[in-house]
């Protein structure tokens, strides 16, 4: 500062007043005072070079004081440009001294200047640098960091913190390249930093990566790098691909569901954003790259011809392009077009691409299909005509001409009804309903003119405007099937009718054991409809499944079987029991068909629920209207080509049969016929034969094969075309009446009641059945009605029975099922079930009653003799004092008398619900294996109630130990295999045990004693023998008396002695005989 005038005036001041003298004396001067200023604050502040342009005077320019005192006061920082300009009309003395004034003024107060702000940034640049990080960042509006140039962070916006860090402490300080997920994304994005550190100019301005989140997400962004001016950083930002253009957005989401691929490229071909990539490539594959870095060069090519044309016409350019090569090459249809920058400038394409691959292969495949459907169309055994919608026909094919026996100039061009001699279309027109509905109608019908039944198939083919254009008519010969079926239907009704009148449930069973006709009552006691049960497992209809596929083995292996018992499982899981009577029937062949099984509800003697059940009668038909199959080979006899309905009679898919021998599925016996076929057909014969074919599945299938060959243009052999026709069902048919009637016969075989029509006033319309086995009267005497029904009923029931017939003859279609009682012509008395029902006339008023009866009086006998066996057994099981238990095969006990619960201290028997015996662990020691051998096995052992009580196997009052006799004799199976179950016998024998105990002891005490009276008699008799010896050698009277006692003791010793011996025999006699 400068002190003037006793005023303190800064040198700033006095460069601005420099600068203001300055510009009034000179009108024109490049840099002013206040310019120059500015640009040396803003370069010290951001740290870059100024360059400061100064014009002098001439003459000044080239004064080397004025360039160097310039220099040192402007600092290092500070490109001084010095230059001279001449002024014209300048004056010489006086301006000159002006001007030098005002520009030393204006220098001086620049100098100044740039010295105080150098100083003010040294002493703020961290303060500063981290606002100007900070408000870059802000102005960024993406996930933006900011490095330094080895990758450590300055600074990273949030959305780039929460995105890509990991959690925890701030970013600063860290390598962005040791935080960012590891992958190909993080690798491409640091390998383009350091290009563009390397050389900040280098193409292209900003690169396409997929980076993974910290939550695993994947996003496809665009990268761009720059440096920041002055402070060695770099900024690095992070864009979404998706959203790099506003027009972007709106169209990614109109594009969303779209099979269409848009993108946009730059004015070098590059892409800068994608929707929907080629197949095989990601969008960050495409982002940022050409054609010629993706593709293949001819493909690369094709791509860039298009392109450059719209890039020089300025034009839309569309065009099909092909990508790749040979059987994995794609066509796509590309619709391309300029895309304008602000100045209307072309700044690059923009496309939509659409994958046409499908669309091009098919219509190659669409000659090839047409040529091949013109040859199978007339290859075809059923006639095919195209006709127009008035009935006019355009052409048939050859089975066509050759039904009307006329040749085509003679038909086509006609009416079809006039060809058969008609003058007006038939009644029921198949043609005329297609033509009417526009869609497709079938109708069968009579035509007397050709003598056949006819199912006519009429399709319409609509035109743009969804009008008729065409009707292909297809026309079926049904004669056979026809006439087949009405004789077959009045047979099954017949035979229906007495499968329906039958009490018990009738079962139809082919060989694979699968339900194939059903009555009434075996829907009642099945609980399922009839329609339910065909097409299912016989088997499945019982609760033991494995003993039901056993039981109509046996029939196709025995021929029959008799009272076989199983249980039929109901739909709402009850039971019932049954028995068993099957027999199997034949076809035209003597070979098996089929099992009929007839089953007796036997519920009330096994004293369970029982219930039979009603339904109508229903019998499924057994022809089917077939379709043909349609097999084309090659001149090697190779399949090339089969319809679904071709491969569905093979069993097979069509991928499976195409490509193989059409003679694989003959019939070895119809493989020399069908090779003399293929040489006749090399001869361009066409011919039909029958013959026969092998399913997937082994069975044999009767076909109608009309082959005919294929002729190209010049006349060469190329294969033939065979419509194939399943004739199995037309030569079943015929033998299905002769089953029919094989059923029937072995109905009435395995019918053991009576079958039977009444009057409302019990008299005989018909009765069938065992009626002489069971009355006693022939069936005659009640057709004559001596006697009527009811006079043969016991006299005690007729009221019951009065009380039924009033609700027969009253209520329409009333059912009842009743026991009773008859007496026999030979006076016996029998017990009777029958199943009664009221049938209507056409008014619905009651006419007459059928239904079936059945004598079941050994079931009754049988029923109280197992009542009174039951009473006797359970009187011993409750009164016995021997412990008796019953267990399951499994050993878990099932039934227990009162005398075991004793033994065992158990007050209550459902305390002992699931023990099993198996797992008692007082009898482990046991052998107990050989009860899986049958055989029985008895021990006796120490039985520890406590070790009961540790393990808790049952609640016992008892504790201790008892000794326990147990004897568990197997129950054998009717199979014959593992035992059904186990009966165990138990009796306390403490007792005895400690009684036998005490006996051993009293033994054992008895034989001590006997040894110590042996010893004793010994220790007496050796003192005897020496008193003995010197009485003899004393001559006294005493001595004698003496040798007397002696004598004496010894013969008491004596008898001990013998005493003990005859003691011991007793005992061996005793315990030899115990």
């Amino acid at each position: 500062m400068s002190l003037i005038g006793g005023r303190r005036i800064t040198i700033r001041t006095l460069g601005i007043v420099g600068s203001i003298i300055a510009v009034c004396c000179l009108r024109i001067l490049p840099v002013s005072a206040q310019e120059t200023q500015s640009r040396l604050s803003d370069a010290v502040t951001t740290g870059e070079q100024a360059t400061v342009s100064v014009m002098l005077l001439p003459g000044m320019a080239q004064h080397q004081g004025a360039g160097a005192f310039l220099s040192q006061m402007l600092g290092p920082e500070t490109d001084l440009t010095l230059s001279s300009a001449g002024l014209p009309g300048m004056p010489a003395p006086g301006g000159i001294i002006l001007i030098a004034a005002a520009l030393v003024l204006t220098l001086t107060g620049i100098i100044f200047a740039a010295s105080n702000a150098r100083q003010q940034y040294r002493e703020e640049r961290p303060v500063r640098l981290g606002d100007i990080c900070s408000a870059i960042l802000e102005r960024a509006g993406s996930a933006a960091v900011i490095i330094e140039g080895d990758g450590t962070i300055v600074s990273a916006s949030p959305e780039f913190s929460g995105i890509f860090l990991p959690p925890g402490a701030g970013p600063a300080g860290k390598s962005l390249w040791a935080h960012l997920p590891a992958g190909d994304g993080t690798e491409r994005m640091r390998q383009y930093y350091e290009r563009r550190r390397a050389n900040p100019d280098a193409e292209p301005g900003w690169c396409g990566v997929e980076l993974i989140d910290r939550w695993g997400t994947k996003h496809t962004l665009l990268l761009t790098v720059a440096r920041i001016p002055g402070t060695g950083f770099w900024m690095l930002s992070l864009e979404d691909a998706s959203g790099q253009t506003r027009t972007a957005q709106p169209l990614r989401a109109a594009l969303r569901h779209s099979p269409a691929g848009v993108f946009f490229q730059d004015a070098d071909l590059r892409y800068t954003w994608i929707h929907n990539p080629f197949p095989g490539l990601a969008a960050g594959d495409l982002l940022g790259r050409t054609d010629r870095e993706i593709f293949s060069p001819e493909d690369a090519a094709r791509l860039t011809a298009l392109k450059r044309r719209v890039l020089e016409t300025g034009g839309v350019v569309r065009g099909c392009v092909r990508i790749g090569a040979g059987k994995s090459a794609r066509f796509y249809d590309l619709a391309l077009e300029p895309r304008y920058g602000c100045d209307r400038e072309i700044t690059g394409i923009s496309g939509v691409v659409f994958d046409i691959t499908g669309q091009k292969r098919r219509e190659e495949h669409l000659k090839t299909a047409c040529d091949l459907l013109e040859e199978i169309v007339d290859g075809l055994a059923d006639i095919v005509a195209i006709q127009l919608p008035d009935h006019t026909i355009l052409r048939y094919n050859r089975a066509g001409y050759e039904m009307l026996g006329m040749p085509p100039e003679e038909v086509n061009g006609r009416k079809c009804y006039e060809l058969i001699g008609r003058t007006s279309p038939c009644d029921i027109c198949a043609t005329g309903m297609a033509v009417e509905s526009g869609e497709r109608r079938v109708v069968e019908k009579y035509v007397p003119e050709l003598g056949r039944f006819l199912e006519c198939r009429s399709s319409p083919i609509l035109d743009e405007h969804g009008d008729v254009a065409l009707i292909i008519e297809q026309l079926y010969d049904i004669t056979a099937s026809r006439r087949t079926a009405e004789a077959l239907a009045r047979a099954n009704a017949y035979n229906r009718s007495l499968i329906e009148a039958g009490l018990d449930p009738l079962v139809i069973i082919d060989r694979e054991g699968m339900i194939t006709d059903v009555n009434a009552a075996a829907e009642l006691v099945t609980g399922r409809r009839r329609d339910e049960l065909i097409g299912t497992e016989f088997s499945g209809c019982f609760t033991d499944a494995a003993r039901a596929e056993a039981a109509y083995r046996e029939v196709f292996r025995e021929g029959r079987i008799r009272d076989y018992e199983l249980e039929i499982l109901q739909r709402d899981g009850r039971t019932t029991p049954v028995l068993l009577n099957a027999s199997v029937f034949r076809n035209e062949d003597g070979a098996i068909a089929g099992v009929f099984a007839a089953a007796r509800d036997i519920t009330e003697r096994k004293q369970a629920e029982a219930a039979l059940r009603e339904g109508e009668a229903r019998y499924r038909r057994l022809v089917e209207n077939l379709n043909e199959g349609i097999w084309v080979i090659d001149p090697g006899g190779i399949i090339t080509f089969v319809n679904s309905r071709m491969a569905e009679m093979l069993g097979y898919d069509a991928s499976e049969v195409a490509g193989r021998s059409h003679l694989a599925w003959m019939e070895e016996d119809c493989i020399e016929a069908a090779l003399r076929g293929m040489e006749r057909r090399k001869q361009g014969i066409s011919e039909s034969r029958e013959s026969a074919l092998t399913r997937k599945d082994g069975t044999r299938i009767d076909v109608l094969i009309s082959s005919a060959p294929i002729i190209d243009e010049g006349g060469r052999y190329r294969g033939a075309v065979s419509a194939v026709l399943d004739i199995t069902g037309r030569k079943r048919a015929e033998e299905a009446r002769r089953e029919s009637e094989e059923r029937y016969r072995s109905f009435v075989e395995n019918f053991h009641g009576i079958a039977f029509r009444r009057t409302l006033d019990a008299r005989t319309i018909f009765s069938h059945g065992a009626v002489k086995e069971i009355t006693g009267y022939a069936e005659e005497e009640f057709l004559a009605g001596r006697p009527k029904w009811h006079d043969i009923v016991y006299a005690p029931d007729r009221e019951i029975l009065a009380r039924d017939d009033a609700m027969l003859r009253s209520v329409p279609g009333h059912a009842v099922d009743r026991e009773y009682r008859i007496v026999r012509k030979d006076g016996a008395v029998r017990w009777i079930r029958e199943r009664i029902q009221t049938l209507c006339d056409s008014s619905n008023c009651p006419s007459f009653v059928q239904g079936a009866l059945f004598d079941v009086t050994e079931e009754k006998r049988a029923e109280e003799a197992l009542r009174m066996s039951e009473e006797r057994f359970r009187s011993i099981f409750e009164e016995s004092v021997i412990g008796i238990e019953f267990y399951d095969a499994k050993g878990r006990l099932l039934y227990i008398n009162p005398a075991s619960l004793e033994i065992f201290g158990v007050s209550d028997p459902r305390d002992m619900e699931g023990f099993c015996f198996f797992d008692e662990p007082n009898f482990q020691g046991q052998d107990l294996r050989q009860l899986q051998q049958g055989r029985v096995a008895r021990f006796a052992v120490p039985y520890d109630f406590d070790e009961v009580k540790r393990q808790h196997l049952f609640p016992t009052s008892k504790s201790g130990i008892l000794h326990l006799d147990v004897m568990i004799r197997p129950i054998p199976s009717r199979e014959g295999a593992l035992p059904e179950g186990y009966l165990v016998q138990i009796q306390d024998v403490t007792g005895q045990v400690r009684t036998e105990e005490a006996k051993q002891q009293a033994y054992d005490r008895i034989e001590q004693n006997i040894e110590q009276f042996a010893i004793l008699g010994d220790h007496i008799r050796q003192p005897l023998q020496v008193i003995m010896g010197l009485s003899e050698l004393i001559e006294d009277a005493r001595a004698e008396k003496i040798i007397e006692q002696v004598q004496r003791i010894n013969g008491i010793v004596t008898q001990l002695d013998q005493g003990w011996i005859e003691s011991r025999k007793i005992r061996e006699f005793l315990r030899r005989n115990e």
